[in-house]
């Protein structure tokens, strides 16, 4: 997803332009150039680098008008009418938004027909992704499904499970938060200035290189990180794409596993140059972009197997936007539990939820909330699985002592959503 900012130019100078523009956007839900508008690149742009999904600012010089996001390919309609839509090159778009005077904000950049963000942290790309975030915090706080009653339940839930926690333990998950983040950090810094090698991407632990926290960043992001944000399993070592061998010498490829063809190819010289040009540069996509939803983007629509891994990388820098949960069940089923929404993407569902979660609860954005209101959740999430309205009775089987008791009664209030009198232990059976 690409942020833009451009203007409608009429060829009548007597037209009253922004009133024009917004009957456009109402009427035919579209945006364009003219014929005449062929500034530098701005045509092709238009038809060959915007794409669906991408938010635009439209504006009258630093007058914010609307803020779209395009949904159709562009097209060329020769059928025009000079009163209204002028322009003959255009795309389809949904209006977000209209700005209001009580959001007084100007736009920083004035100037220009059609212009990408390439940059995501100039004053007017930070404009633009400020008034989408409102646009879609706004729009999830709509699409809320839980009725009030259940909002007060979840919450009654909440301070139930942070009261479980003692301050000496609240201290203790704090300080381990606050290692693991700076750990992290290191790892950051390396993606960020190009200088993370493949050793430090994947290795085995105790041998030379191996000297970063956990050893490596595969390592680092499956299983040193697990028991604070959320464990992010591969699915299998291979999914990273390049993984050293036991050997400590070679290294296996996916792609060619899929081809069947690895010979002479499991060098390091063959395996830094796959690594250098396919998985570094996404990895330093993701940790650059600084939007959530840019993130998801950049996430779901890579080949890279190991999306869970990737999720996780995307989330550690936005605790206030994400939760540490990776599985898609889980992310699925509290998409829907909670919101009305035709999202698709795993990790912008996360972040729907998130914001969603954030609203209802009143999270705090502190570093053990933030890790603590994904625990909760993965609670919540896979404790509704055990019962339902329609199938009320559980069985669970194995030997005596492993448990079963104890978790069916520690899961109970967040089985019933706090109504505890909707379900009961009427008996134990060991089978």
């Amino acid at each position: 997803m690409n942020y833009w900012h451009m203007q409608l130019h009429p060829d009548n100078p007597n037209k009253s332009y922004i009133p024009t523009v917004i009957k456009i956007l109402e009427d035919k839900s579209i945006i364009g150039l003219g014929d005449w508008e062929k500034g530098v690149g701005t045509r092709d742009e238009f038809f060959e680098k915007m794409s669906v999904n991408d938010v635009v600012v439209i504006k009258q010089g630093n007058s914010p008008v609307a803020i779209v996001c395009v949904t159709g390919d562009a097209y060329t309609e020769n059928n025009v009418d000079d009163d209204l839509d002028w322009f003959k090159y255009r795309r389809k778009v949904k209006v977000l938004d209209y700005y209001h005077d009580e959001y007084d904000f100007k736009f920083p950049q004035p100037m220009g027909t059609l212009s990408i963000c390439a940059n995501l942290q100039t004053d007017t790309s930070q404009t633009i992704v400020n008034w989408y975030r409102k646009v879609i915090v706004r729009n999830i706080m709509d699409n809320i499904k839980l009725s009030p009653q259940r909002q007060e339940d979840l919450r009654t839930l909440w301070r139930q499970f942070k009261d479980g926690y003692s301050d000496n333990e609240c201290k203790a998950e704090t300080k381990e938060i606050e290692v693991l983040l700076a750990q992290w950090g290191e790892y950051k810094g390396k993606i960020l200035d190009d200088s993370l090698s493949l050793v430090e991407y994947t290795n085995r632990k105790g041998l030379d290189g191996a000297t970063l926290p956990g050893g490596y960043l595969c390592n680092f992001l499956e299983r040193t990180t697990k028991t604070k944000f959320g464990s992010s399993k591969p699915g299998n070592a291979n999914n990273f794409e390049v993984k050293l061998n036991e050997d400590g010498e070679t290294y296996t490829l996916r792609n060619q596993l899929k081809k069947g063809d690895r010979e002479n190819k499991n060098s390091f010289d063959f395996a830094n140059e796959y690594y250098q040009k396919d998985i570094k540069p996404l990895l330093k996509n993701i940790v650059e972009c600084s939007e959530a939803s840019g993130k998801s983007s950049i996430v779901e629509s890579s080949n890279f197997p190991a999306k869970q891994i990737l999720r996780k990388l995307a989330v550690l820098d936005h605790m206030n936007d994400f939760l540490f949960i990776y599985s898609g069940d889980t992310i699925d089923a509290l998409h829907a539990d909670i919101l009305t929404s035709e999202e698709q993407s795993n990790l912008q569902k996360n972040h729907e939820v998130r914001l969603a979660i954030n609203h209802i609860l009143s999270i705090e954005n502190t570093l053990l909330e933030n890790v603590l209101v994904s625990r909760f959740l993965w609670k919540y999430a896979n404790t509704q699985g055990l019962a339902d309205s329609d199938t009320p009775n559980v069985i669970l089987y194995g030997p005596p002592g492993t448990g079963k008791t104890y978790a069916v009664k520690n899961s109970l209030d967040f089985l019933t959503k706090g109504e505890r009198s909707i379900y009961s232990i009427s008996s134990i059976i060991y089978l």
